[in-house]
């Protein structure tokens, strides 16, 4: 499994200046979900027109990947009253892989592991407004 700060340093270290790119949260959160490089989610995201540099992904974009590696996206519960910490502390129990989309973030969340900068572990308790939560499984084969 990809850990965010493995994914984070990989990231940083060959993509930022080569490819002139900051904006990382869809590629690390499709690496976190599927068990992929960030090198092959950046490819697959990029392969379907999904991925620009420097620019964000829009979810329905992101999810026809997610298919296209063989997993799917259900949308769960509403959690818009929601903030990112307080989804952060609620899921902490839980089992599984999730997307938790806020104003222009995704943020994955592991078997309770918030694998992102926005993890409040890191002193980051981030009070941005949840837009919505999709729980990501493998499809079956």
């Amino acid at each position: 499994m990809q850990l965010y700060n493995e994914l984070y340093r990989v990231a940083n270290k060959y993509y930022r200046e080569r490819c002139n790119e900051t904006n990382w949260c869809t590629v690390i959160a499709t690496a976190v979900a599927t068990g992929v490089s960030f090198g092959k989610a950046r490819s697959m995201l990029f392969k379907h027109g999904q991925r620009v540099n420097g620019k964000g992904t829009y979810i329905p974009l992101v999810h026809k990947t997610l298919e296209e590696m063989g997993y799917k996206a259900e949308r769960i519960e509403d959690y818009k009253s929601k903030t990112l910490i307080s989804i952060q502390r609620e899921f902490a129990k839980k089992s599984g892989t999730y997307f938790v989309y806020t104003g222009r973030h995704v943020t994955a969340i592991k078997d309770g592991v918030c694998e992102d900068w926005a993890n409040n572990e890191h002193g980051r308790k981030t009070r941005y407004k949840v837009w919505s939560v999709y729980k990501i499984t493998k499809m079956d084969a």
